[in-house]
């Protein structure tokens, strides 16, 4: 005898990216000619009203390069997130770059995943 589990999902029917990288320097600003890649795929930053909130949007799953001219680059690993429902979930990542002669590291902090619905 099969015991069907207790609650209610509802599957969302929409896409929602992968991840959605907001890039910043130290000063809180996006830096000129910022640029995301994943494998040969560079991601397209969205037109958004503010820049320096401004996510650059993933579809892809794997190693992203973030990078930006006189930054050090930065690597964000990429994973496909579901809820419990089976619905995708973009994963939020913030990442600073500090300048190539820094001696301190990019950081990248990961949020929580969200969806669409």
């Amino acid at each position: 005898m099969a015991v069907l589990a207790a609650g209610c999902c509802e599957k969302y029917k929409c896409a929602v990216p992968a991840a959605a990288i907001v890039v910043r320097d130290q000063a809180g600003t996006l830096p000129p000619g910022t640029s995301v890649s994943i494998g040969s795929m560079v991601v397209t930053q969205p037109r958004c009203q503010s820049m320096d909130r401004c996510p650059f949007q993933v579809f892809g799953i794997g190693t992203a390069i973030v990078s930006a001219p006189g930054h050090k680059p930065v690597q964000v690993t990429i994973e496909q997130k579901f809820d419990d429902c089976g619905n995708g979930l973009t994963q939020q990542f913030e990442v600073v770059l500090v300048p190539e002669t820094s001696s301190e590291q990019p950081t990248t902090k990961v949020g929580q995943a969200v969806g669409c619905g």
